[in-house]
């Protein structure tokens, strides 16, 4: 009894779903047939009395075939190469009505689906705190900058901050968009810093509940004719001598705009704007849309 039972909901359906095609499938066809009946219906016509004219012939032993009138036949054959039309436009729409019915099923679960992450993403708590650090610059260290080769200093750290009570782990911190000129690719990711460690050769971490770790971002630095520039760091930069060439600078007397983000499995990402205004070699600003901050040589506010 269950197995008739369970066949009986499959049937029902099977029938269902191919009435609800074929509702869909019904309406609009009259258009197409009065459109193109001269291509469709008209050839389909012609060949079905053709043949069927043949085999009457052939049984009856008539030669030849003809309505009773003219005035009728053609009327005849418009109505019947309207209704070949017709049925020919409603088979193809009864069969893509299946692919129809499901994108709309699909389209409706995605939306729903869209709409219940951000749902849960409004009503779920913050798993980042994201900031940054501004670090006092050595004169008396930046002075022997010039004429020297390839000294460095750190100016701006970039901060990330485990919120939950629990671990986060895959996480980065990408560079989303650096703009104008930009000297490095978007989607670029920051460096762990591990001062007194070793250097760290994946941009990938993971967080402990409350862990803060630090990220390289901008640094100060010289080239081979003892010039200073100011640079960023990420996952772009080439190691080794060829690095030290190939670093991504930032121009003078121009201000940059960069939004930073951190990811993490089964987290709810966090962003922060920042302005950069490289003014000189004597003054550089670092700032963001809620709590402005500066840095200057020799100074950090």
């Amino acid at each position: 009894m269950r197995t008739i039972g369970v066949m009986i909901v499959i049937m029902r359906r099977f029938f269902s779903f191919w009435w609800l095609c074929v509702r869909t499938a019904f309406w609009g066809n009259a258009a197409f047939a009065n459109d193109w009946q001269w291509l469709v219906g008209y050839p389909i016509t012609a060949a079905s009395l053709w043949i069927l004219g043949y085999f009457y012939a052939e049984l009856s032993g008539r030669i030849e075939v003809t309505l009773a009138t003219g005035a009728l036949g053609a009327l005849a054959a418009a109505f019947v190469a309207y209704i070949v039309t017709w049925a020919a436009s409603f088979i193809a729409r009864l069969c893509n009505s299946p692919v129809i019915l499901f994108h709309e099923q699909k389209d409706r679960a995605d939306k729903l689906e869209g709409l219940r992450q951000l749902a849960n993403g409004v009503s779920r708590a913050p798993s980042f705190d994201l900031g940054f650090e501004l670090s006092g610059i050595d004169i008396a260290a930046i002075e022997t900058f010039h004429g020297a080769l390839f000294k460095t200093q750190e100016i701006c750290r970039v901060w990330v901050e485990n919120l939950a009570n629990h671990p986060i782990v895959d996480c980065n911190i990408v560079i989303e968009d650096f703009s104008p000129d930009s000297p490095i690719k978007n989607g670029v990711m920051l460096m762990p810093d591990n001062r007194g460690g070793d250097e760290q050769q994946s941009a990938q971490f993971h967080l402990a509940a409350t862990q803060r770790r630090y990220f390289k971002f901008l640094r100060l630095t010289n080239d081979v004719h003892g010039e200073l520039k100011v640079t960023v760091k990420s996952d772009q930069d080439r190691t080794g001598f060829i690095g030290a060439f190939d670093s991504a600078e930032l121009e003078f007397g121009k201000r940059y705009f960069t939004t930073i983000a951190v990811h993490g499995q089964n987290a709810s990402s966090r962003r922060i704007s920042l302005a950069i205004d490289v003014i000189s070699e004597e003054k550089i600003v670092v700032a963001d849309a809620l709590s402005p901050q500066q840095i200057e040589f020799g100074t950090a506010q």
